[in-house]
């Protein structure tokens, strides 16, 4: 092995150990508000892949670059300049998530990527579960929130902060815990793509379940996040209509009849679970919202839309400017991956980017392709976009799609 290949492998483990890590590492301020852990360690490995990059393929898709062009346009000429960071590209944010997926996609590696990820989510479980016995058994809410740093990126809360409401039953609305996660909704994401990573990998395609999936099942129901029952719920659909695709069993099918209507009740269950007899009524209670209740399965999933829908034609196709967002966030409304893409570049800008996505799960393994409905699923429930859950979820659809190019 030469020293150029042993660098490379290198940074092959490393940007995989990052991108299974991304999620945690964003959430701590490095310097100043623009730049945290995760994006310096990004900017460190995309340096050092192109210092020693040895594989002669194109890495990002052209729909990617059209849509790049079109983030960066429509802040140009309609949202507005609001800060230096906006004349770079698409602005910083933006930069810094297409530099972690061209990154981690160049070095990306399923095994290495596969076997961080599990680790991630083993050691999170295991401390989820301390917590979980010990509030029970001696009635003691414990933090697991690492102390890499006390500015966080997370609410505008400090790193103490997070730990007292962690900590405190008092201030703690529920009996959910998050391990080494800020809330318990982005441990349920996290989880989420272990467990469909663990169904849909090629050593149990043909498996409709393994003893590591049922574990992670379990963390999901004792978490409590809706949003991770019904994606669970949702990756077992997908795996029924596969397998009874490719066998073309009858039990498939009859399982199928009976999945899917569960699955809708329990979606439909928690979408309506907060938004009350009159939507209407909801509507105006939204002006009362500040962002502690933004948590509000209501809001999260309406607010968007509802603001979307009272656009102008305009600023629908396009996007809307920064002054109009702005207010609407100030009165505590909260947009979810879906209509913040909708809502911020149009109907245009969510086209372009459900079009890079499809490109990536075009004739491509069956874990992509279900990584891409569960990422927009997810995106219809929480705020996704160009976080470090997207991070690891665009990186495993178009790092999936390379290696195919590279057989």
């Amino acid at each position: 092995m030469t020293q150029h290949t042993t660098q490379h492998h290198k940074i092959t483990v490393i940007s995989m150990f990052v991108m299974a890590f991304y999620p945690i590492l964003a959430y701590y301020n490095a310097f100043g508000d623009q730049l945290t852990y995760a994006s310096v360690s990004v900017i460190l490995l995309y340096i050092s892949t192109l210092i020693v990059k040895t594989r002669n393929i194109r890495v990002l898709p052209a729909s990617y670059c059209i849509y790049w062009v079109y983030s960066a346009l429509q802040i140009y000429l309609i949202a507005g300049i609001s800060g230096w960071s906006d004349y770079i590209p698409g602005g910083v944010n933006f930069v810094i998530f297409t530099m972690a997926i061209y990154t981690f996609a160049s070095n990306f590696d399923e095994e290495l990527a596969t076997k961080y990820l599990k680790w991630i989510f083993l050691a999170s479980s295991i401390l989820f579960l301390i917590q979980f016995f010990v509030y029970y058994g001696a009635h003691v809410r414990l933090s697991f929130f690492l102390p890499l740093g006390n500015k966080l990126t997370y609410a505008g809360l400090s790193y103490q902060d997070l730990v007292t409401i962690q900590s405190s039953s008092v201030l703690s609305e529920s009996n959910r815990f998050s391990s080494i996660f800020a809330e318990p909704s982005h441990f349920a994401q996290y989880s989420l793509i272990i467990l469909a990573i663990e169904v849909f990998r090629d050593k149990n395609k043909s498996r409709l379940y393994t003893n590591f999936s049922l574990y992670i099942v379990v963390i999901l129901f004792l978490i409590q996040s809706g949003a991770g029952l019904i994606g669970a719920l949702f990756i077992y659909v997908i795996k029924f209509v596969y397998l009874a695709l490719v066998t073309r069993s009858q039990k498939y099918y009859f399982a199928l009849s009976v999945l899917i209507p569960i699955f809708i009740f329990f979606a439909n269950n928690y979408l309506n679970s907060s938004s009350g007899s009159y939507v209407s009524e909801r509507i105006q209670e939204m002006a009362d919202y500040d962002e502690s209740q933004t948590n509000s399965t209501f809001v999260r999933l309406y607010y968007g839309w509802y603001a979307y829908g009272d656009f102008d034609s305009f600023s629908q196709l396009l996007g809307a400017s920064r002054n109009v967002l702005g207010s609407l966030r100030e009165n505590g409304g909260f947009f979810n991956g879906v209509t913040t893409v909708l809502c911020t570049q149009g109907l245009i800008g969510g086209l372009l980017l459900l079009l890079f996505y499809i490109q990536c799960c075009y004739r491509t393994q069956a874990l992509s392709v279900t990584l891409a409905l569960l990422f927009l699923l997810i995106s219809l429930i929480g705020a996704t976009y160009l976080t470090g859950i997207m991070v690891i979820f665009t990186t495993m659809i178009l790092g999936l799609k390379l290696e195919n190019r590279r057989i």
